[in-house]
């Protein structure tokens, strides 16, 4: 046992969970895309889980208890190529160019598990993973910096940044050499998740250029309710 292990780290994430006793689990990096998880019973002593592994190459956006389980929400690229499709360094083989929205769950700290996306079967009959609802449709496009609420058996992923493809009358738009070019932007939507298989899109996001919901559905044949969030 050790008291404050966790000071000296970063992008610190916190929950309340129940794993045989309600305690405060967090995860920390010590460096650069390493998170290791650790757990109070008092807030005062901390310790790891026995035997715990570290999750590595991904980026925590997030982690919220819900359902007996803990959640990661991270950004990172993946093996695609490979079944377990593990979190890599980006660029480091063809097949994990991309950064992805991911998650993680555990129940007991000590080893973390890669959720599964949405997927479709492709002509081989073998399942063809997808991006999740709120992540973006195109290959690269990524959110970060969004939350993650859960109320009762819901869960609501709320606003947050988009690395995307810009579109122009629903068409993916080029740069004058004919090239995507990606931009950030900010997003104020709110998406609904009953699993992480499904997602439903509540209210539309209206920040783009000052759109309503009804006019930024039509701009981007945007799925859901013609209706714009009021954050403010």
């Amino acid at each position: 046992t050790a008291k404050g292990l966790w000071q000296g780290r970063n992008n610190i994430r916190a929950v309340i969970h129940t794993d045989g006793q309600v305690g405060m689990w967090l995860v920390a990096s010590v460096q650069e895309q390493f998170y290791n998880t650790m757990f109070s019973i008092d807030g005062v002593n901390w310790q790891f889980p026995e035997n715990a592994c570290a999750l590595t190459n991904v980026d925590v956006q997030d982690m919220v208890a819900w359902r007996g389980y803990m959640f990661l929400f991270t950004t990172a690229c993946h093996d695609l190529d490979d079944d377990n499709q593990d979190a890599v360094p980006c660029g480091s083989r063809p097949s994990a160019q991309s950064t992805q929205n991911r998650i993680w769950y555990s129940q007991n700290g000590r080893s973390w598990l890669l959720a599964r996306r949405p997927y479709m079967v492709d002509t081989f009959l073998r399942p063809d993973t997808q991006p999740y609802g709120w992540q973006g449709t195109e290959p690269g496009e990524f959110r970060y910096a969004f939350h993650v609420a859960i109320h009762k058996d819901t869960m609501y992923i709320v606003g947050g940044f988009m690395h995307r493809l810009p579109r122009v009358g629903g068409q993916l738009a080029t740069d004058a050499d004919g090239n995507f070019a990606y931009i950030e932007s900010v997003k104020e939507d709110l998406w609904m998740c009953k699993s992480f298989l499904e997602s439903t899109l509540l209210c539309n996001d209206k920040s783009d250029q000052g759109l309503s919901g009804e006019d930024y559905s039509k701009r981007t044949f945007a799925e859901g309710p013609a209706v714009g969030c009021a954050f403010r």
